[in-house]
């Protein structure tokens, strides 16, 4: 504490320490070189090291150039958020999400079995316990979990046992993953809001932890783009303008 306030109020040997560290920074950091030499080296390291003579302009510039290193880091690192959900085939529900705003990938594949890196023609035997699914990266900031589930039991049919439109078996199950206790009281609450406004409609959608996903086939990404003739459970025409 009493380093820190001493920091603040102007010991030359803590200021000097800051000073050159925030030096060793830049210079770490690829801003342009010309702008980083006129801020920190030729105006500052010229004094050899007396702060004494450090113009009101060049601090301002310092704090500026740091501002700009802060805030641009913070967008860079900005966090995506990941959901896993099964609705049917993958092929439609990948269509569906990769119109939602908020959404950066949508990537099919299989979950919720007990076989390592099953094949597409194994989930669909039966005999990997694999529910056809999605992995979603989305922002938060853009989009919410609670969103993505509403958009989720708007375009399946969540009442119907392993089964959407004509695609028949356990790989076609409804199962929403959640990887957090926030997620999975979201799909707990989607499904109760579901039964509420489908009187007489029992969901049976599975909540499941989250476990291994494993990517399908390369053919499968994107395929309704690649196919856009292919069968799909959902009428993408009702969704040609983009999700809100």
């Amino acid at each position: 504490m009493d380093s820190c306030l001493t920091l603040f109020t102007g010991n030359s040997d803590y200021l000097q320490h800051f000073t050159i560290a925030g030096w060793f920074l830049v210079r770490a950091t690829p801003v342009l070189p010309q702008l980083r030499k006129k801020i920190l080296f030729a105006d500052t390291f010229q004094k050899k090291y007396y702060f004494s003579n450090i113009k009101p302009k060049l601090v301002m510039r310092t704090i500026f150039i740091y501002l700009s290193l802060f805030i641009s880091t913070g967008i860079m690192a900005k966090e995506m958020e990941k959901a896993t959900l099964a609705g049917g085939c993958f092929w439609c529900t990948e269509a569906v999400y990769l119109q939602l705003k908020g959404v950066t990938e949508v990537k099919p594949g299989y979950s919720g079995g007990f076989v390592k890196n099953p094949s597409y023609e194994e989930v669909c035997n039966g005999t990997t316990g694999h529910a056809e699914a999605v992995q979603i990266l989305y922002d938060p900031e853009t989009v919410s979990f609670a969103e993505i589930l509403e958009v989720f039991f708007m375009t399946h049919d969540p009442t119907t046992l392993n089964r959407q439109g004509n695609d028949v078996g356990t790989q076609y199950r409804s199962a929403a993953f959640y990887s957090s206790e926030e997620q999975k009281a979201a799909i707990a609450e989607a499904i109760r809001e579901y039964e509420k406004s489908h009187p007489g409609k029992r969901v049976v959608t599975e909540s499941v932890k989250t476990g291994p996903f494993f990517a399908a086939e390369e053919y499968h990404q994107d395929y309704l783009e690649k196919n856009p003739g292919g069968y799909c459970h959902v009428d993408l025409d009702l969704l040609r303008e983009p999700l809100e």
